[in-house]
């Protein structure tokens, strides 16, 4: 289809260095917007991944409420139960929370990685 065939031009593109930013979007290296912006239609059911360090049960509650809040509070909207998966890694040390969540706009996506970056916590999220 038309839509498929402009996706993967505008993917192209990007990885040729070619991919011109839509005026008023910002172009760094850092967050989500251009790109994801072109290849993603919104709204839209996103998948967020976060890691972090959890050596016991109580970090590890503080750690799942903390995640659900940012992402809660920067997708704008409530989270499902069944929209969360959670599991311990590395003997408990480490913990891994996979969240499936409606965006609207990449500028969500980008609030809400930034948010889960802040958490003194997190190790990696994506």
């Amino acid at each position: 289809s038309e839509d498929v065939l402009q996706r993967v031009n505008t993917v192209s593109r990007a990885h040729q260095g070619l991919y011109k930013v839509p005026e008023g979007v910002p172009d760094t290296e850092h967050g989500v917007g251009a790109i994801t912006g072109a290849l993603t239609s919104f709204p839209t059911e996103h998948v967020f991944q976060v890691v972090g360090k959890t050596f016991s049960d109580t970090e590890r509650a503080q750690f799942l409420s903390q995640v659900e809040q940012a992402v809660q509070a920067n997708a704008e909207s409530q989270l499902a139960a069944e929209a969360l998966s959670v599991q311990s890694r590395m003997g408990g040390r480490y913990t891994s929370v996979r969240i499936q969540q409606r965006v609207d706009a990449a500028e969500q996506i980008a609030a809400v990685l930034s948010a889960l970056k802040r958490l003194p916590q997190v190790v990696m999220c994506f």
